[in-house]
């Protein structure tokens, strides 16, 4: 009996751990089970971090190439700034020298003008002196035609007189000796 209530003792008490040790293994599983979530959940996060990581690197890679760009842009622009602010000076001397050119352009055609006008006043000067010319001409011809015709009178005239004259002395003088030979007869 002693052997028996040992036993039945024994049988009891190794139920008894055995519930124990079935209640622990089922926690550990469990326990097991919940890490094995938790791991789960861990090596999610992680992953999601990676990613998330990996995302992080490529903006920032994107981030240094833009920065990168945008220097190089601010490089070319601030050339292309000063290029263009060396063509506006360009500009504005040409702007300058264009304004004095049309300056004297327009000057340059007031004097072609007034001097076309002059001269087409002076031609219609010359026209009109050259008519009076032609006419005062006219007349002086007339004119050198007059005296030389009276010149040619007066010629005739004063060799008239001249012979005259002559006759009138070798009158004269034919009467004076005629008188003188007369006195001295």
């Amino acid at each position: 009996m002693a052997l028996k209530n040992t036993n039945d003792f024994l049988r009891k008490n190794h139920e008894e751990m055995d519930k124990k040790y079935q209640k622990i293994c089922e926690e550990y599983a469990e326990k097991y089970d919940n890490l094995g979530k938790d791991h789960e959940e861990i090596k999610q996060r992680y992953c999601s971090q990676i990613s998330k990581t990996i995302i992080l690197e490529k903006r920032i890679q994107q981030e240094s190439e833009t920065r990168d760009i945008m220097k190089e842009f601010d490089e070319k622009y601030k050339l292309l700034r000063e290029n263009l602010e060396v063509s506006q000076k360009h500009i504005d001397q040409y702007k300058l020298v264009n304004e004095k050119l049309m300056k004297q352009n327009s000057s340059l055609r007031n004097q072609t003008r007034q001097a076309t006008e002059r001269s087409g006043k002076l031609k219609t000067e010359n026209k009109n002196l050259k008519k009076q010319n032609q006419k005062l001409n006219k007349s002086v011809g007339t004119l050198k035609n007059l005296s030389r015709e009276l010149q040619n009178k007066l010629k005739a005239q004063n060799e008239k007189k001249i012979i005259e004259n002559k006759v009138e002395t070798t009158e004269i003088k034919n009467k004076t000796e005629s008188t003188k030979t007369e006195n001295k007869v």
